[in-house]
């Protein structure tokens, strides 16, 4: 699927877009299978280890970070014998020695903590394992707006959807490049930052490399979408066939995963909760774990808690185990979802992009936390169809959506809460009660390194102010800090010269699309000016590099309707056979994938 770049038949620009929309993994977990298959090649020993059970997923994918096709046999040795803690110890010792001889250079990053071989930690290679913590700041309504009106800008400069931790990162480092009582941002001389027309101009933040220094080979490698024809295919992928029955196995091969995961998961629940882990020799159930299955103590608990969830929700868990919804939907629906509503939640991912579902669950438990009489309308249910949720603006309702005035000859009746009256009560409910007043709390997840740059910020804010400063006031100092340096004037010139990608949230409309604010993004005629097509905002569209210099002008995507609200996409066109998806919005209204 990378070598060939077969998801761009599939209606993808990018190999991220694919694992993420389609399987339901991080690209960072996706590499890495790709990087143990590509080494297991050429170490057949290992290959055949695992592939017999002998070695645990983890130990193979510690092994094939040091064997050579010399050392093969030492290591697979090697791995039989040790436990995975051990061999992630004596792995690290090797990649050090091999840093050592080197240069002096590295040697002093490995005194000082910088080596790579840090990051080998207990080799659990998948995303979801990466450290972290749970980070909660009471905070007023009014702090907790203007934090989610902050991330939105942040993600534009890092160039991607990411995590409030990551973002929360940013707000930090650009408030900490100047002293605490001098929050004056300097000046952005004339000319530091410009766009074109229908174009954006690439912030310092999430600066790239030019398209013409960048190794087209590597690109390809890592599913970015390449300027000029597509790479060819390898001659081994030519025989690989269809890449929507490529799909249809992957999607099958994921549903395996998930239910060996699943089917896991119980097994160590039961485990820790009857204590036999004594019984079998270990002291505790993360010895256990480690030592019998690979496991790190953060898979562990991400195990046990994806056990929790599935079995207060059984529907879900039937659905995941089917493969109707992949781990990254479940992970969201098991934020939301109740006895009684998960079917609802499960239909709705099913219909629309995991982008669109990370947008309604964050905007659901936006509302549980500050207007508990509006979320109470939905009584635990998914957002009403209609409600236009962009980044940096406040929820509208689709042109699509607004009322129809019912016939006289029909009775009143309380109707269901549709997005109009869920908007309207969201209204009301905003100028009932001053938001100040009102508390909630700001969560988020972080890395280590990052709660301490917050924790330090903290205590510096306070050692400079006094110890009754509150952390939500930390947060406002950071946050004004990041507003003056990047609401300047020549960002405010930008939004006011792309009206359209200001309207869209300045990201790429297609559905399944994740590029964001990356300075790739045009703004596209819908119907052609050629072809009759006019300026109007509903006949223009913010598109990415790929889906519209790619993909529009390759003839693998179909494009109709008005924007923003009533545009249709058909995706993964190819020639004599039927579109790959087709969606409505972000809505799937049809397309052959299964």
């Amino acid at each position: 699927m990378r070598d060939g770049q077969l998801f761009r038949s599939l209606g993808f620009v990018r190999l991220e877009d694919y694992v993420i929309e389609r399987l339901g993994l991080s690209l960072r977990s996706a590499q890495e299978l790709m990087r143990v298959e590509e080494a297991l090649a050429w170490l057949p020993l290992a290959a055949a280890a695992f592939e017999s059970g002998a070695l645990s997923s983890s130990h193979v994918r510690l092994l094939t970070r040091a064997a050579t096709p010399e050392t093969e046999a030492f290591w697979v040795g090697l791995a039989r014998r040790m436990g995975v803690r051990e061999l992630a110890a004596r792995v690290a010792a090797e990649r050090r020695a091999a840093h050592d001889s080197d240069s002096s250079a590295e040697r002093r990053a490995e005194v000082n903590g910088d080596s790579p071989a840090a990051s080998d930690g207990d080799g659990d290679g998948d995303s979801e394992d990466r450290a972290s913590e749970p980070l909660e700041i009471e905070a007023p309504i009014s702090v907790a707006s203007l934090w989610r009106e902050t991330v939105t800008p942040v993600r534009r400069l890092l160039g991607g959807a990411a995590p409030a931790g990551a973002c929360l990162e940013a707000v930090l480092a650009e408030f900490g490049a100047g002293a605490v009582g001098r929050m004056e941002a300097p000046a952005t001389s004339e000319g530091e930052c410009s766009s074109l027309p229908g174009e954006v101009a690439e912030p310092e933040l999430g600066a790239a490399v030019p398209s013409g220094a960048a190794d087209p080979h590597r690109s390809a490698s890592l599913g970015i979408p390449v300027e000029g024809p597509p790479a060819g295919r390898d001659e081994h992928i030519d025989d690989a066939g269809d890449p929507r029955a490529l799909d249809a196995e992957l999607r099958r091969l994921v549903t395996e995963r998930q239910r060996q995961e699943a089917s896991l998961a119980v097994h160590l629940r039961a485990v820790g909760s009857e204590r036999r882990y004594r019984l079998l020799g270990f002291s505790s159930l993360e010895a256990y774990a480690s030592e019998r299955f690979g496991l790190s103590p953060r898979r562990l608990h991400y195990l046990l808690s994806l056990r929790r969830t599935l079995e207060r929700l059984p529907v879900l868990e039937e659905a995941f185990i089917g493969g109707r919804v992949t781990l990254k939907q479940t992970l969201l629906l098991g934020r939301v979802a109740g006895s009684t509503t998960a079917p609802a939640w499960i239909r709705r991912a099913e219909s629309i992009t995991l982008r669109r579902l990370e947008d309604e669950t964050e905007f659901w438990l936006q509302l549980r936390e500050t207007h508990p009489g509006v979320w109470a309308l939905l009584e635990g249910g998914p957002i009403p169809e209609g409600v236009s949720l962009v980044p940096g603006r406040a929820p509208q309702l689709l042109s699509s959506a607004r009322s129809i005035p019912a016939e006289e000859s029909v009775p009143p009746a309380a109707p269901p809460l549709d997005a109009e009256r869920s908007l309207g009560a969201l209204e009301f409910d905003e100028n009932a009660e001053p938001f100040p007043e009102r508390m909630c709390r700001i969560r988020m997840r972080v890395e280590p390194g990052i709660r301490k740059m917050w924790d330090d910020t903290v205590a510096r804010c306070r050692a400079a102010t006094g110890p009754e400063l509150k952390e939500w006031e930390v947060l406002v100092l950071a946050m004004n800090e990041f507003w003056k340096t990047w609401d300047n004037a020549e960002t405010r010139r930008q939004r006011r010269e792309n009206p359209i990608l200001e309207r869209d949230g300045w990201r790429c409309a297609a559905p399944g699309c994740r590029s964001v604010g990356t300075g790739r993004l045009h703004v596209h005629h819908v119907h052609f000016r050629s072809a009759g097509g006019s300026d109007d905002p509903s006949n223009l569209v913010s598109q990415c590099v790929g889906h519209h210099l790619g993909f529009l002008h390759e003839g693998r995507m179909r494009r109709s309707g008005r924007a923003p609200d009533e545009l249709r996409w058909e995706l993964g066109m190819e020639r004599g056979l039927e579109p790959f998806l087709v969606y409505e919005g972000e809505t799937r209204i049809g397309g052959v994938a299964t």
